[in-house]
């Protein structure tokens, strides 16, 4: 359970920080 956590954690803090970024980048590259 706590390793699930941490995980979700990091997942979490890390795609704050690249929507954070550039949001627009990620719909970019998405097309």
């Amino acid at each position: 359970e706590t390793v699930l956590n941490e995980l979700l954690v990091m997942i979490m803090e890390t795609g704050l920080s690249c929507s954070r970024k550039a949001p627009t980048e990620r719909m970019d590259m998405k097309e």
